[in-house]
């Protein structure tokens, strides 16, 4: 304690001089750096306080590209925070959720456990997934102990089906590249549960369908 009382009492002595942040814009540069290269109406993920600060400084004094929609995804382990994602934001529609905003109050979804059932073989879609999770079915659920019970998933291997065609319509690849689409992107999740934010994660990419441009 005595030395964080200290060193501040140090540098306030030498009039701050080392900590003059007065004609430095790295910062902000970076952020507007960062807004500039999105297209337009994007949602862009940062993950921390250093990177997602500045851009929300740009955006709320400067007025700097008010159509992407800035997600932080530490914060998004709150049910506030995506409930927020659900409303306009100055010049950002609201985020595409299958989820609604029940599914993400306080205490609904915090944890959704992955349990293989041997009934599902091979990649299962994250649209059907999500739909799983939000589904009133009783068979959705994981009971345990005498009356309690989760949503969860059955499987951890995951598929996003790809409309080639759409995407060549949305000129979201140039036209060197088109020949790269896949049919489908596979992949299979590590952990053995997920979060509220990864579920908000996962609910925004099987809902967006390509319509908005996602960057991290």
């Amino acid at each position: 304690a005595a030395a964080l009382i200290l060193v501040p009492g140090i540098m306030a002595s030498e009039g701050w001089d080392d900590h003059d942040r007065s004609d430095k814009y790295a910062a902000r540069e970076f952020a507007r750096n960062y807004l500039e290269s999105c297209e337009p109406n994007a949602i862009l993920f940062t993950n921390g306080d250093n990177d997602t600060f500045p851009l929300w400084y740009i955006q709320e004094v400067e007025g700097v590209r008010t159509d992407v929609r800035v997600v932080n995804y530490m914060l998004a382990s709150g049910e506030w925070y995506i409930h927020q994602m659900m409303r306009k934001i100055y010049d950002s529609e609201k985020l595409p959720f299958t989820l609604e905003y029940d599914d993400y109050e306080k205490g609904s979804n915090n944890y959704v456990p992955i349990i293989e059932l041997e009934q599902i073989k091979g990649a299962q879609e994250l649209s059907s997934i999500i739909n799983f999770i939000k589904s009133d079915n009783q068979r959705t659920k994981w009971s345990f102990g005498d009356s309690d019970e989760l949503n969860y998933i059955p499987t951890k291997s995951l598929k996003l089906t790809i409309n080639k065609d759409e995407l060549i319509e949305k000129g979201l690849v140039p036209e060197d590249m088109q020949e790269g689409i896949v049919p489908e992107i596979n992949w299979r999740v590590r952990q053995s549960y997920l979060y509220k934010n990864d579920l908000m994660l996962l609910d925004l990419i099987a809902s967006n369908n390509w319509e908005r441009p996602i960057y991290f």
